[in-house]
């Protein structure tokens, strides 16, 4: 890697190197540390549920009232779940 890039597509293929050695030790770190976790739930008996992995009882669930109802067909309803959009 030289120490001034001369050019936008220089530039991008070193970001992309960077981004493929990023990535490389990503993956060596989070699987290191699922053998972490592991051990760790194996010694202390964890359960899926302690751990918040299980998926939501439904009989158990709080029904909520809708927030917003479409004045033209009050069938269609919205609770104001939030939006995540692409910046947020």
């Amino acid at each position: 890697m030289s120490a001034t890039p001369d050019s936008i597509e220089q530039i991008d293929a070193e970001l992309a190197e960077l981004q493929i050695k990023r990535l490389a030790i990503l993956e060596t770190q989070r699987s290191d540390k699922l053998g972490d976790v592991k051990l760790v739930i194996k010694q202390f008996g964890f359960t899926a549920k302690e751990l918040g992995l299980t998926a939501r009882d439904k009989a158990t669930a709080v029904k909520r009232e809708p927030r917003y109802v479409n004045p033209a067909n009050p069938q269609q309803t919205w609770g104001g779940a939030k939006v995540h959009d692409r910046y947020g």
